[in-house]
C-alpha cells in the first residue's frame, strides 16, 4: 500500500546553519561598528578637550594686564606651571604643554617714509614647555620681548589616547603691545 507523502513547512538543519551564520557575521560587524564608533567619540572628546586648553591657556596670556609679563619667558612659565582643572580632570594622556613666542618684524619707515621699508630688527624666540610638573624655558637665557610691538604665539598641545597614539594641536595668534594695555 502506498501512502500519500505528506510534506511539512519546516527547514532543514542546512538551512538553519546557513542562517545562523549569516546572522553571526551580521552582529559580528554591528559590534566592530560599535567599537569604532566608541573609539571616534572618545578621540573627538579628547581632541575637543585639548582645544579647550588651548582657547583657556590664549584666554590667560591675553588677559594679562601687563606687556613685559606677557613677553616675559618667567611669568609665561608661572603660567603653564598651573594646570587647567578641564584638562588635568579628562585628558589623561596629557604628555606636553609648551607656548612659543616670538617677535613680529613689522615694517617701519621712519625717520622718512619709504617706498622699501625694512623690518625692525627682532630678538630670538623663546619657548616655554610643560612635561608632567617640569617647566622649562628655551633657550635658557631667553630674553623678555617687552620692547616688541607686537608677538606670534604658538600654543602646542600634544596628549596620548587610548590605544597609545600621539595627537598635537597647536593655536597660534599675533598679540600687540597696545592690544594689551588697559
Amino acid at each position: 500500500m502506498n501512502f500519500p507523502r505528506q510534506t511539512t513547512g519546516g527547514f532543514s538543519l542546512i538551512d538553519v546553519a546557513l542562517a545562523s551564520a549569516i546572522l553571526a557575521f551580521g552582529l559580528a560587524g554591528i559590534y566592530d561598528l560599535f567599537l569604532f564608533g566608541v573609539h571616534t567619540l572618545r578621540a573627538a572628546d579628547d581632541s575637543a578637550i585639548a582645544n579647550k586648553n588651548l582657547v583657556q591657556r590664549l584666554d590667560q596670556v591675553q588677559r594679562t594686564p601687563v606687556w613685559t609679563n606677557v613677553t616675559s619667558p618667567s611669568y609665561l612659565g608661572t603660567l603653564l606651571a598651573t594646570p587647567i582643572t578641564a584638562t588635568t580632570q579628562n585628558l589623561s594622556g596629557l604628555t606636553q604643554e609648551s607656548i612659543t613666542l616670538s617677535a613680529v618684524a613689522l615694517p617701519y619707515a621712519s625717520p622718512t617714509p619709504s617706498s622699501t621699508p625694512s623690518p625692525t630688527p627682532t630678538p630670538a624666540p623663546f619657548t616655554v614647555t610643560r612635561s608632567g610638573n617640569t617647566v622649562v624655558i628655551s633657550p635658557a637665557s631667553a630674553p623678555s620681548l617687552a620692547a616688541a610691538a607686537a608677538v606670534t604665539i604658538k600654543l602646542n598641545i600634544q596628549w596620548q589616547d587610548r590605544s597609545g597614539r600621539s595627537h598635537t594641536r597647536e593655536l597660534s595668534t599675533i598679540l600687540s603691545n597696545a592690544g594689551t594695555t588697559r
